[in-house]
């Protein structure tokens, strides 16, 4: 009786091919074999055949089973020098059988497969040989064993592959497996075969000639995709949330696999990686996306991020728990347009006169400006001069009481001139320089650094970067003649994603729901999917007689972005001198210009918005602070400073919108107040 094998395997991709493109089908038919047989068939033939959804992929001497899918078989001759070897594999390599009683295999096989089941490949028997899978979601594969070589492929938590080599550093360990090498920092290897490993540091991965897969596509257009019906109609309602560590995979069950796209489809839906049982879920970022009966979610593990099922109606049966005790069901993320205007707000005098803060007599070059979390606290950039050409840049606090507004003697000091400073809703302080960016906690009376991420390089006086509380950082660089925008985490110096920009970037922001980011300069704002870096919309006048000098996000919709105009005369690119001004409110999807207010301000520099949208503050080149109530219709204009040849150089506003903090151009700091809504 013929003896038979059915080998299920995940390679360290599913990247979808067209049928005669054989990479997949024969790397996994080759490894399969290679694992088996202890070495690599010399030579092979293939023959592609109809697409089939049975298990066997037609191998005459294998049970019936049902994949429940269609993939297309390939059947390999394998040549080795104790002959020919008959192997069938399906085309995306998850799905291989070893048809040939040379293999001298006798096991159970299932007789179906269910379509997400995570394929593992088959151990060595009886604990002969060396088997590597990934410690964590998955490991990098290299092209030689160093952290700074080539990565050439990944693979992921559930498969195992069979370890071939080792390095010859004890002290820095690394496993040669078919494709490159994997550290031992982020394997498991288990098997008699791992104390006697040859040592060769010569060999090269390739990664099989396959690339990682990755969830790039517009997350919105995705959404719109693959839209829940109403009510979810079909579908089990969504139970999960949005945000950091609010599900996990139950326990139990199988692992649910993470996807480039939310189908139970290899050739559209890649897969990037499984999530075990148990596991809590670092992120959800998004959804619910509906198809096929399944419920999505947009997820991040490990790093890696794709979609992943939270429930599949034809069996009733939720994969993923909610973590949150009051989640309920959500709808999906999908920018939508608006028309209108934001409400009206309090009309009359609403900003009080302004007070100058007792400065500190060292300090002097006062600049970039902040406002504590609780709003009691100015946070001032500025520098002390210790003689001799000698200087101590630092951030000082000042304490907003209407009794006596003064100068507090505690702060932050940094190696280089301020470039910028964001309060956390923690309460920790993010400050950079024009190196590095520092976070700093209050401890008492005292400002403790937290930690410094270096490597931030912002221009000496503009404020390309933001930053969230859960860590993520968005920095705009200047790369030759190129501008790019990278998402990093404060953990890591590898970037999340990297976007090139069409012209220059000198603030970044993240949208209220933190779905979008804005890269704001003189020529325009590009929205990006705050996710992938994907590039959502370009907002510009596209005329050389208009330049943006300051942009802000409406706090009660991501869908609507509020810019100051300059309009010029002459076409130079600097954005003075400015002959008028304007206010101009955006939506983003679609893009079009939803209202314009002229200002009496020809240099409208700086632009702070209330958190109900019912105000809206622009300071300009003039020391004038303009009000504007929510429809855009004129509420007061001050002038702050003595001088209209004194300009407002930075503005921040308390998020209870009762004080507001500015600097002007002679190293001045004032506080103003809002009066309440009547």
């Amino acid at each position: 009786m013929k003896r038979w094998f059915l080998l299920l395997v995940c390679l360290m991709t599913a990247v979808p091919l067209a049928a005669q493109d054989d990479r997949l089908p024969r790397e996994a038919a080759l490894a399969a074999a290679q694992q088996r047989l202890g070495t690599r068939a010399q030579s092979w033939t293939y023959t592609i055949l109809a697409p089939t959804t049975s298990a066997t992929l037609g191998c005459p001497t294998a049970p019936a089973g049902d994949l429940g899918r269609e993939v297309i078989p390939y059947r390999y001759v394998l040549t080795y020098a104790t002959g020919d070897y008959v192997v069938f594999a399906s085309s995306d390599g998850t799905v291989v059988v070893l048809c040939d009683d040379k293999f001298n295999l006798t096991i159970d096989v299932p007789t179906a497969v269910p379509p997400d089941a995570v394929p593992v490949m088959t151990p060595v028997p009886s604990g002969e040989g060396c088997l590597l899978s990934a410690a964590g979601a998955f490991a990098n594969v290299r092209a030689n064993p160093s952290r700074e070589a080539t990565q050439v492929a990944q693979i992921f938590s559930g498969q195992s592959y069979v370890v071939l080599a080792q390095n010859s550093r004890p002290d820095d360990r690394w496993y040669f497996i078919s494709g490159g090498w994997v550290s031992a920092t982020v394997a498991n290897v288990t098997g008699a075969g791992c104390a006697a490993l040859p040592i060769d540091d010569g060999r090269v991965g390739s990664g099989a000639g396959v690339t990682v897969p990755t969830t790039d596509t517009n997350i919105a257009q995705t959404l719109a995709l693959y839209a829940c019906p109403p009510n979810f109609e079909g579908y089990m309602p969504p139970r999960l949330q949005i945000g950091p560590s609010t599900a996990r995979v139950g326990s139990g069950g199988l692992p649910n696999v993470l996807r480039s796209q939310p189908i139970v489809n290899d050739s559209i839906g890649a897969r990037l990686g499984t999530i075990q049982p148990g596991r809590t879920i670092d992120e959800v970022l998004n959804g619910p996306a509906c198809s096929g009966g399944f419920m999505w979610w947009l997820v991040r593990v490990d790093g890696v991020q794709g979609w992943t099922a939270e429930s599949d109606f034809s069996q009733r049966a939720y994969f993923l728990e909610p973590l949150t005790s009051d989640a309920a069901p959500a709808s999906p993320v999908v920018p939508q347009p608006t028309t209108g205007q934001p409400p009206a707000g309090p009309l009359g005098q609403v900003l009080s006169r302004s007070v100058a803060l007792q400065q500190r007599d060292d300090i002097t070059s006062a600049a970039r400006v902040g406002l504590s979390a609780d709003g009691r606290f100015a946070l001032v950039s500025g520098q002390i001069t210790l003689g001799e050409g000698q200087a101590i840049f630092v951030v000082a606090e000042y304490a907003l009481d209407t009794a006596s507004p003064r100068f507090t003697d505690t702060g932050m000091a940094l190696p280089s001139v301020v470039t910028g400073i964001q309060t956390l809703v923690d309460g920790r302080v993010a400050v950079s320089d024009q190196a590095s960016l520092f976070i700093f906690r209050k401890q008492g009376n005292d400002y403790l650094q937290d930690f410094v991420i270096p490597d931030v390089i912002v221009d000496e006086a503009l404020q390309g970067w933001s930053l969230t509380p859960d860590g993520r950082l968005l920095v705009s660089f200047q790369r030759g003649s190129s501008v790019e925008v990278v998402m990093r985490s404060t953990t890591s110096p590898d970037p999340l994603w990297v976007a090139a920009l069409p012209f220059d970037a000198f603030k970044l922001a993240f949208s209220p729901d933190q779905r979008s980011v804005a890269a704001f300069g003189f020529d325009g704002a590009v929205i990006l999917d705050s996710v992938t870096g994907v590039q959502q919309a370009v907002l510009s006048n596209a005329t050389e007689q208009f330049g943006m000098l300051d942009f802000a996000f409406d706090p009660t919709d991501s869908n609507r972005l509020l810019t100051t105009i300059c309009k010029r005369v002459d076409t130079t690119r600097s954005p003075s001198p400015c002959v008028a001004g304007e206010v101009t409110l955006w939506s983003i999807n679609p893009t079009n210009i939803l209202g314009v207010v002229e200002t009496d301000s020809a240099n409208p520099l700086h632009l702070v918005v209330a958190s109900d949208a019912s105000l809206i503050l622009v300071g300009d080149a003039a020391g004038q602070i303009v009000v504007l109530d929510g429809g855009g219709n004129l509420v007061e204009e001050v002038q702050v400073t003595a001088s209209r040849d004194e300009a407002i150089v930075d503005m921040a506003l308390s998020v209870d919108d009762r004080s507001l903090v500015l600097t002007t151009s002679s190293g001045q700091i004032l506080w103003l107040t809002l009066a309440p809504a009547p």
